[in-house]
């Protein structure tokens, strides 16, 4: 936050660069939680057995 504020007094179009930079960090975040939720849901409702020597 206080970067973001230091960026705007410097120049206000460096926030908006800081605000996109995180997007695709933050879809790719998003993208993980469902992807994992589903492989877990899957797992428990089939009962697929996990092998944890590889």
């Amino acid at each position: 936050m206080s970067i973001g504020v230091y960026l705007f007094r410097l120049k206000p179009m460096l926030i908006v660069t800081l605000i996109l930079a995180f997007i695709p960090a933050m879809a790719a975040q998003v993208i993980n939680v469902r992807v994992f939720t589903i492989a877990s849901a899957f797992i428990l409702l089939y009962d697929v057995p996990i092998d944890v020597d590889t």
